[in-house]
């Protein structure tokens, strides 16, 4: 038996409902404890979910059940396609050829088939040694994908051509399935197979960046050209991807939402009338399919591009807090010269030396101080003091800006605006329809078992029930949204602003305060890297949990492991018999465990994808993705776009420069020999060959060093440990090794929301 994770233990004692604080606020003991139940049930299925996803033998189960379901519908399918346009019913016709020994071989053999090649694919890894494990293990989901998208779209187009039929009263549509059915299944096929390997590159980036903003974070004493690496090290997406994937997803939503919200038409005749309004309110539920679909993807990209602004914002933050700290610290001597020679100090003194004030005469130090700064030098002395004391306090402005201008960008990407608060509840309306049509479906089934028709009523308060779901959810996230955003106060929007209280207190000439500066910069800029992002809420978990559990594919499966029990009616269609309908509520419950149960492992069992263990923030290995390079597109993709690097050349040259008249510049190396052990071999990795002022080309690592031999493995070795000669650094690419710092991070919000 497996032990438990840290993240299970975490689950096991965050999610604790407190009915005694709810009883403490004043309900009632019993209303305390009702109150309480939903979130105890909450914690309990969280637990249940890291349980199984930590064992793993869910996922065994369900890749068997999934594969067995994938051959029965591959062989439906295919006598669907055969008998598109024939008056011969489709399901009667596998059925007898099942029965023939050709049709035993053949469904025999592709169950089996499907089934070895599913569990072995949900089994072994795709970095494994062994070819063919990690080549099983890789390809597997793309021949899943394929299968199912022939068939959505062929059921899809189907379903749509279908209801032209009853609308143009003919069936002039039907020489079109056939044709239109297999193209689109063919490019939805395609499509499938480019997305998933695009989905698979950005979430191994987005692991990659997580694991660099871990080894950022865990360091303190970053050089300059270690963070130069590190910025040209983070993984991007480029807008060319990003439009390609956005298409992508727009054609998926298309194909899916034919196949998911069209076939519910089927279910039973309705007058002309009904039928053609619950066809326009289908319709809306397709097209709010697709536009969910982009929000997904959209949304996808945003979640790359936060792990980009957080590792921006930490970089900056190591390249000028010491900056910072030491600027403060410039500025205190600075402020105490200035103030014993300012003007109203000096005046108020004089008053007191002529007697024009109440005040107690001078005494003896106070008279030597009113002679020596009333001098023509001392006065010459307080222009220069105020220059450097105006131009150090300009310098530190114009940093804090640049943490506040990176704070706001990656705080604007983790909160919803109003657009996105609408069609995130958009898809949690059609999440909740999805498990409606699931239940109303499995009930479909049954009264079909039990000879008893289904009722148009019921078909038409189901399909006018999703409006009420899609108002009902956007109205309550755009809510919640809201309240979060109005909790945002100013500390909390730019926690930098205590810097700037805290910079003008202390360049307070009349009254100077005594700093601490190195506590107080230590502290917001602790603060800067805490985030607030919008709630989210588990609606999309629990309603795919619901859908999952759908028992057709239980009936299904016993259906078709039992076709030859069933009986033939007069008109010659085959149906079950008494004890293949109480086989099949078994297996109904069986399978609805099984796929129940993944659901839950999966939606509430996993571990974020850009979450870094215990283990790898103590590892600083890069994750070695050899044998698997192909999944990454060429070193320029992941480069950023000139477009907005051209955006940003203005902001770039306005950034304040780590050096300044007093000396306080971060060195490019450190000295050799610094405390940090770690430090001394990453400087050997992360070395310049040549002087900053030159062209720049970055040194491999040492050989001999057993973290840089590590550090060699990382998919970005070579763009990070070398330059082509013939490669020399652009003016976008903010590279500044002496005294620059850049701008390196991706807005993928392409006007959408």
């Amino acid at each position: 038996m497996k032990s438990k994770s840290e993240s299970f233990k975490k689950v096991e004692e965050e999610l604790k409902p407190d009915a005694e604080e709810m009883y403490k606020k004043g309900l009632s003991q019993a209303l305390a404890f009702m109150l309480a139940i939903p979130g105890r049930l909450d914690a309990q299925a969280r637990l249940l979910a890291k349980k199984l996803h930590d064992d793993g033998d869910i996922y065994i189960a369900y890749s068997v059940t999934d594969a067995f379901n994938l051959s029965i519908s591959n062989l439906k399918l295919f006598w669907d396609l055969l008998l598109t346009n024939s008056s011969r019913n489709s399901a009667d016709a596998l059925h007898d050829w099942l029965l023939t020994p050709v049709g035993i071989s053949v469904a025999i053999t592709e169950s089996i088939s499907l089934i070895a090649l599913s569990v072995m694919g949900n089994y072994f890894d795709e970095k494994d040694k062994n070819w063919f494990k990690s080549t099983v293990a890789t390809y597997w989901p793309y021949l899943r994908d394929v299968m199912k998208a022939l068939k959505n779209a062929y059921k899809g187009i189907r379903s749509l051509l279908q209801i032209a039929n009853v609308l143009d009263n003919s069936k002039a549509f039907n020489f079109l399935i056939l044709p239109m059915g297999l193209s689109f299944g063919i490019l939805a096929a395609l499509n499938r197979i480019w997305y998933r390997h695009m989905l698979s590159i950005r979430k191994e980036s987005m692991r990659l960046n997580a694991k660099y903003l871990d080894m950022i974070q865990e360091r303190k004493d970053l050089a300059a050209n270690e963070i130069e690496e590190f910025r040209a090290a983070v993984r991007r997406q480029t807008t060319r991807v990003r439009v390609m994937a956005l298409m992508a997803a727009t054609y998926g939503g298309i194909i899916d939402s034919l196949y998911l919200y069209l076939g519910v038409m089927s279910l039973c005749p309705l007058s002309i009338p009904a039928f053609a309004i619950m066809t326009a309110f289908s319709l809306i539920y397709c097209v709010t399919c697709v536009a969910t679909r982009l929000y997904e993807e959209y949304d996808y990209q945003r979640k790359l591009v936060i792990t980009q602004a957080k590792i921006e914002l930490a970089l900056y933050t190591q390249e000028y807090r010491d900056i910072l700290t030491q600027k403060f610290a410039e500025l205190e001597p600075l402020t105490l010269e200035i103030s014993k020679r300012s003007s109203a100090y000096l005046g108020s003194l004089a008053k007191r030396a002529l007697g024009d004030t109440e005040l107690d005469a001078l005494s003896a130090d106070e008279k030597q101080h009113l002679e020596e700064y009333t001098q023509p030098r001392e006065k010459h002395n307080y222009k220069e003091f105020k220059e450097q004391h105006d131009a150090l306090t300009s310098e530190i402005y114009e940093i804090l800006q640049g943490f506040a201008k990176r704070r706001q960008y990656l705080q604007d990407l983790v909160l919803l605006s109003d657009s996105s608060a609408f069609l995130a509840g958009l898809k949690n309306g059609l999440a909740a329809y999805g498990a409606v049509a699931s239940m109303v479906f499995s009930a479909a089934t049954f009264l079909t078992l039990a000879a008893v028709p289904f009722p148009p009523l019921l078909v038409i308060a189901f399909v006018s029930s999703g409006l009420a779901l899609l108002i009902g959810f956007v109205a309550y996230t755009m809510y919640a949204n809201y309240k979060h955003r109005i909790q945002q106060t100013p500390e909390k929007r730019d926690p930098y602003s205590r810097l700037s209280d805290f910079l003008k207190n202390c360049t307070d000439l009349q009254n100077p305060e005594k700093m601490s500066a190195q506590e107080e910069v230590a502290a917001v800029l602790a603060e800067g890297l805490l985030l607030d992002p919008s709630p989210q809420q588990p609606f999309q978990e629990w309603f795919e949990i619901v859908r999952a559990a759908n028992p057709n594919k239980g009936l299904k499966a016993t259906d078709f492991l039992l076709n030859p029990l069933q009986d033939v009616d007069q008109n010659g269609h085959y149906h079950d018999t008494p004890l293949m309908v109480g086989l099949g509520v078994v297996s109904s419950v069986v399978h609805s465990l099984i796929l129940g149960g993944r659901a839950l492992a999966r939606g509430f069992g996993r571990d974020a994808i850009d979450a870094v263990s215990k283990k790898d923030s103590q590892d600083i290995e890069m994750q070695n993705m050899a044998g698997k390079g192909q999944d990454y597109p060429p070193f320029d993709d992941y480069e950023e776009d000139k477009t907005y690097d051209e955006a940003k050349v203005k902001d770039l040259k306005e950034q304040p420069r780590p050096t300044s008249k007093q000396g306080s510049g971060r060195p490019v190396e450190r000295h050799p020999d610094s405390r940090n052990s770690f430090h001394r071999r990453s400087t050997s990795m992360f070395s310049l060959s040549s002087h900053p002022e030159s062209d720049i080309s970055l040194s491999r690592p040492s050989q001999d060093d057993a973290v840089s031999i590590k550090a060699l493995n990382s998919p970005r070795s070579r763009g990070m440990f070398s330059r082509s000669d013939n490669s020399k650094p652009t003016k976008s690419s903010g590279l500044t090794y002496a005294a620059g710092t850049s701008i390196i991070s991706s807005d993928t919000r392409m006007g959408l929301m």
